[in-house]
């Protein structure tokens, strides 16, 4: 599928290489679609998944849930959030650095994210606030080596002092419980997602059991006779028969990127 450039940004890299995949494995992917639902077929003895899509039903003996977390962003609950006059972006829809010119910004969170929006506003905001309720997560700690500006010693990140997470939002700023107060025209929530496995709900997965079930895909890569994809967040589901077109695992262990276990118990009965 030929080199990456490192110097590439990631927005243009990432959606060529998936491209380039479908072409190589000749993957059959439908897109845009979107998945509604997922149920049990009702047929006595069928045993199938009933998907329900925007372009109609499809069944299935196995359904692999690759959708991420990008379309559920987390914003924690915070007393006066709704009366505060300036803006308020979460990481899925920073806007980048040249709204936030001569604004007083608050950061909001420890991650890698909030580490790079630090690093981005750092030299563009009129003043730049960093507020998270546990410390900085180092890239040693994650993996992510490949982020020295977000994350070397002269970073915003190590220069800044890390407030406490404030008690309360209001019209112009945020304040502690101690009524200490920060004047702010603009915060940014870099505090995470959640799985996005709504359209699982009909399948009621809530036992120990069920938790493997939609867990499968980090120990038993399946070759899928179908992807549904939507084309906005690339989200997937795919309706799967195992092996076919006559790939084995082994073979698909290194290039799709999935942990594949030799010895697996099979997960509930949805599958």
């Amino acid at each position: 599928m030929g080199n990456i450039d490192p110097w590439e940004e990631a927005a243009d890299v990432v959606p060529s290489y998936f491209a380039d995949f479908e072409d190589y494995f000749d993957l059959p992917v439908l897109r845009p679609v979107m998945v509604r639902s997922v149920s049990e077929d009702p047929t006595p003895g069928l045993r199938l998944l009933r998907v329900a899509t925007s372009i109609g039903l499809f069944h299935a003996r196995v359904v692999v849930s690759c959708t991420g977390t990008w379309t559920r962003p987390f914003v924690p609950n915070y007393p006066g959030m709704a009366d505060f006059r300036g803006q308020q972006y979460h990481t899925q829809d920073y806007p980048g650095p040249r709204y936030f010119e001569k604004q007083r910004v608050v950061v909001v969170g420890s991650g890698l994210s909030a580490q790079l929006h630090l690093a981005d506003l750092d030299r563009v905001a009129k003043k730049l606030y960093w507020v998270a309720r546990t410390p900085p997560v180092s890239s040693a700690e994650d993996g992510t080596d490949s982020l020295p500006r977000a994350t070397s010693r002269n970073s915003p990140v190590s220069r800044k002092r890390r407030r406490p997470m404030f008690s309360r939002v209001e019209p112009y700023g945020v304040r502690w419980d101690d009524g200490s107060y920060l004047e702010a025209d603009a915060i940014i929530w870099a505090t995470g997602f959640r799985r996005e496995l709504r359209h699982l709900a009909p399948l009621g997965l809530r036992s120990r059991g069920a938790v493997l079930c939609w867990k499968v895909a980090e120990c038993c890569p399946i070759h899928a006779s179908i992807y549904l994809a939507m084309r906005r967040t690339d989200s997937v589901v795919r309706g799967a028969t195992a092996w076919r077109h006559g790939v084995r695992p082994e073979k698909l262990s290194h290039s799709s990127g999935v942990k594949y276990t030799r010895e697996y118990e099979p997960c509930s009965r949805n599958i």
